[in-house]
C-alpha cells in the first residue's frame, strides 16, 4: 500500500489552468504541500507542457469547482484508472470547535502516491489550503478555526492506478467534558438565549448538575480564579499565550486551585454551585470558550460523529456499466437532495469509479461526473443484444462525429452493443475491439 506525499503550489501547477478558467469565484491561497512539489517536478521536467501533463493540472482544479457536495461524517471508495488523470474532491460543511479526521488507504498495483489536501473556502472565494497528507502518513487532524465551508482533495500522481478508501468523521474539539461524569445530554440553556429581558445574550451554556460535583479542566494551560457579579466564584483556563482560547467556568461553589496555576486536562479547577446572578436557580456550570468574542461551546462538546469504512467489493470499481431504466437522476452529491446534474436515458454507459454507502460515482464518456443510486446501474456485461451490421461503420474512439477513427467495421460486422451515450452506441466487434458507433436504429 502507498499513500501521497509530494505536492505543489497550485499556482504554479495551476497556472497554465487559471489562464484560461477561474476557480469559483475566486482563486487558491496555498500552504506548501506535497501536491505542489509534485508539480513542481513535473513542471521541471517539462511534463507540464504535454497532454497527459495539462490533463492532470486541469483534473485537479476541475475537481475542486465541482467538488460533490456530503454530509459529515463520510466514506467512500473509489478507483483512479492510471490512463484517465483524475481527480475528486468532496465539500462538506465544518463547524468551529470541531476537529476533522480523514483516514486514508491508497492500494496500488506498483508504488504510487497519492496527494490528499483539506480547503477553506473563504468569504473572498478563495480556497485555501489548511491541512495536507504528510510523507508516510495515513490521516489528517485538524482542528477547525473557523465554521464553514471545506473541501477534500484526492489526485493520484501521474500514470499511477490504485482503489481509494476516504473516511472522514469529526469529533468534538474537546475530549474531556468540563463537569466530572456528565455528557453534553446535561446541558439545558444554551448559547444566545435572551437574559434580563433582552437586554443581553447569553455568552455560554448551562450544564446543570448536584452541588459539590467537580468541574475539570477541559485542556493543558494556566487557570486562573476570580469573581464577579454576573459569575460568583469563576475560573479562566487559556489553553496558550495570549490571543489564545480561553474558557470560562462560573458559579462555581468553592474552588480547588488557589490563584493562578498550571494545569493538565482533566485536573480539578472547582465544584459546581450557584453563585454570583444563579443564587436563586438550581446548582450549575456557566461554562463560556472565547476567542477575540464569545463563541457558542456547544460544537466543542457534541457527541462526536464517526463511521467505519465499508468494505468495497474491488471488482465494482473502475468497471463499466450501464443504467437500468431510463431517466435515472445523475445527482452532484451521494445524497437525496443534491443538485440534478442531468437526467440518464436507459443503458446509458459509464464507468463506476466510486462507492459512497447506498450511491454509486459515475464518470460519463464526456466527462460529466455524479452519483446514482446502486440499484439503477448494472454492470455492462452481458451485452444488451448482438447483431450484424448493415452497412459499414466507423468506430469512434468518443461519442462525438467528430472523434478520431480507430478502424471502420465493415458491412455484415457482427457486434455486440453494450450501451449507448446520445446517438452513439457502444459496441464491441468479434476480434474485440471496442468503440463508438454512430448508429442507425
Amino acid at each position: 500500500m502507498a499513500v501521497a506525499r509530494r505536492s505543489l503550489t497550485l499556482s504554479a501547477l495551476i497556472a497554465l489552468v487559471l489562464s484560461t478558467s477561474c476557480i469559483g469565484a475566486g482563486r487558491l491561497s496555498l500552504m506548501s504541500s506535497p501536491y505542489d512539489e509534485y508539480a513542481s517536478m513535473l513542471r521541471g521536467a517539462g511534463l507540464d507542457k504535454t497532454a497527459l501533463g495539462e490533463r492532470w493540472m486541469s483534473a485537479g482544479a476541475s475537481a475542486l469547482i465541482n467538488a460533490a457536495p456530503v454530509v459529515s461524517p463520510f466514506t467512500e471508495s473509489g478507483y483512479f484508472a492510471a490512463d484517465q488523470p483524475t481527480a475528486v474532491a468532496y465539500r462538506l460543511q465544518l463547524e468551529r470547535g470541531r476537529r476533522v479526521i480523514i483516514d486514508i488507504a491508497f492500494v496500488t498495483s506498483e508504488p504510487g502516491r497519492l496527494f490528499v489536501d483539506l480547503f477553506r473556502s473563504e468569504s473572498s472565494g478563495e480556497l485555501r489550503r489548511v491541512a495536507t497528507l504528510k510523507d508516510s502518513e495515513l490521516r489528517i487532524e485538524y482542528a477547525v478555526e473557523r465554521t464553514g465551508a471545506y473541501v477534500i482533495r484526492l489526485q493520484p500522481e501521474l500514470l499511477r492506478s490504485g482503489r481509494f478508501t476516504l473516511v472522514e468523521n469529526t469529533l468534538a474539539a474537546i475530549r474531556t467534558f468540563p463537569v466530572s461524569g456528565l455528557t453534553s445530554r446535561a446541558v439545558q440553556s444554551g448559547f444566545g438565549a435572551q437574559r434580563d429581558s433582552g437586554t443581553r445574550s447569553h455568552e455560554g451554556i448551562d450544564i446543570f448538575a448536584p452541588r459539590d460535583t467537580p468541574v475539570v479542566a477541559v485542556t493543558d494551560g494556566i487557570a486562573y480564579t476570580d469573581t464577579n457579579g454576573l459569575g460568583g466564584n469563576v475560573v479562566w483556563l487559556r489553553d496558550g499565550l495570549i490571543g489564545a482560547t480561553r474558557y470560562y467556568y462560573a458559579h462555581l461553589d468553592r474552588w480547588a486551585i488557589d490563584g493562578s496555576v498550571r494545569v493538565r486536562e482533566g485536573d480539578v479547577l472547582g465544584y459546581v454551585g450557584n453563585t454570583g446572578n444563579a443564587r436563586t436557580t438550581s446548582p450549575h456550570l456557566h461554562f463560556g470558550v472565547y476567542d477575540d468574542g464569545p463563541i457558542d461551546p456547544a460544537p466543542f462538546l457534541a457527541p462526536d460523529e464517526t463511521l467505519r469504512g465499508t468494505v468495497v467489493e474491488s471488482s465494482l470499481l473502475g468497471t463499466l456499466v450501464r443504467t437500468r431504466t431510463g431517466r435515472t437522476p445523475l445527482l452532484a452529491g451521494p445524497m437525496a437532495g443534491s443538485t440534478e446534474r442531468g437526467l440518464l436515458e436507459a443503458s446509458t454507459i459509464a464507468h463506476r469509479l466510486g462507492v459512497s454507502g447506498t450511491w454509486h460515482r459515475l464518470l460519463l464518456p464526456d466527462g460529466t461526473a455524479g452519483y446514482v443510486r446502486a440499484n439503477s446501474v448494472v454492470t455492462a456485461e452481458p451485452p444488451l443484444q448482438r447483431r450484424p451490421l448493415r452497412e459499414a461503420v466507423a468506430l469512434r474512439e468518443k461519442p462525438l462525429s467528430a472523434a478520431a477513427v480507430m478502424t471502420t467495421l465493415e458491412d455484415g460486422t457482427d457486434v455486440e452493443v453494450l450501451g449507448h451515450f446520445g446517438q452513439f452506441d457502444f459496441v464491441r466487434s468479434r476480434d474485440g475491439l471496442v468503440g463508438w458507433a454512430e448508429m442507425r436504429r
